[in-house]
């Protein structure tokens, strides 16, 4: 009897043991978990590329291949002489939809052609670079997040308590830091653009500020994109078309000299940034369209620069 009660007391003893040495073990295990996703999220916030990357895209509404590229350095002696040696110059890209305003910066945003009404007022059908940036974005986040989240086999799984925080820290990776996006404007003929028809993003996503001259456009990226800090960036030069349209040959060049100093300033801008420095994709592109020179019509064509990573 005595040996069958000192056997029951080392069972129990033995199965206590046991039961405080897999709490102690699983509390261990919560604990490291949590630390470990905790850790790998705010490196993924860190480091996420897409927020590490930027891209600037700047377009000269109006000028023509023959006072643009095809010129060299006579209009355009910053683009030609600063910028094109740092980067790359494709020239080889044709176009054979309509080059009006809104039709060609839709086709620019979407990667589509497009024949939209040349008044601003119809979104672009499909998704627009700014959102496919986001989702890029999102996708890469939660696929990262199902990695760092991911539970390895064994004995131990998250409790209640740790799935709870877990989920919390995960909510908030996705909601930090807020996607940034922006188009600054010269024209309000495509102030429609900072959403496509589908709607899947509230159109309050992208900062849009439109009808402003040239000039404006660049105080305004002079001032807020140190404070805004925006991962993809349109911005819109729209004196130079405007000039065009005017059939005044002086004013139409002087608003080319006068938009590639513009340029040239953004691209200082941009490297003074800590932000912007060696991460940026510095696109410039050049929209022509039918404006007369001396009674002569000459051909329509599109150009564009892009120049390297900085």
């Amino acid at each position: 009897m005595n040996r069958l009660l000192w056997l029951l007391i080392l069972c129990i003893a033995f199965i206590s043991g046991g039961v405080l040495t897999y709490k102690r073990m699983d509390s261990a295990w919560q604990e490291n978990y949590r630390r470990r996703v905790s850790e790998s999220i705010v490196e993924l916030l860190q480091n996420n590329p897409y927020d590490k990357l930027a891209v600037v895209i700047v377009v000269i509404d109006g000028l023509r291949w023959n006072e643009g590229i095809g010129a060299k350095d006579k209009y355009i002696p910053h683009i030609w002489n600063d910028l094109r040696p740092q980067g790359t110059l494709l020239t080889n890209y044709w176009i054979n939809s309509p080059t009006a305003t809104t039709s060609a910066h839709t086709a620019m945003m979407t990667g589509r052609i497009s024949t939209v009404p040349n008044d601003g007022h119809m979104r672009p059908v499909f998704p627009i670079m700014h959102e496919y940036y986001r989702d890029a974005r999102k996708y890469y986040i939660e696929e990262q997040l199902k990695k760092i989240t991911h539970v390895p086999f064994g004995i131990f799984k998250p409790n209640q308590e740790t799935l709870k925080e877990v989920e919390k820290l995960t909510s908030e990776a996705r909601l930090f830091p807020p996607e940034k996006t922006a188009l600054y404007l010269g024209k309000d003929l495509i102030y429609s653009l900072n959403q496509s028809s589908s709607g899947r993003y509230p159109e309050d996503d992208v900062l849009l500020v439109d009808t402003l001259r040239d000039i404006e456009v660049f105080e305004y990226f002079q001032a807020k994109v140190p404070d805004v800090k925006p991962n993809m960036l349109l911005i819109n030069l729209g004196d130079v078309d405007e000039c065009g349209h005017e059939v005044k040959w002086f004013y139409y060049v002087d608003a080319i000299r006068a938009a590639d100093e513009l340029v040239w300033h953004m691209w200082q801008h941009l490297q003074s940034l800590t932000k912007y420095r060696d991460h940026t994709l510095f696109i410039g592109r050049v929209v022509g369209g039918g404006v007369l020179r001396e009674g002569k019509p000459l051909s329509t064509a599109v150009s564009r620069l892009r120049y390297r990573r900085m």
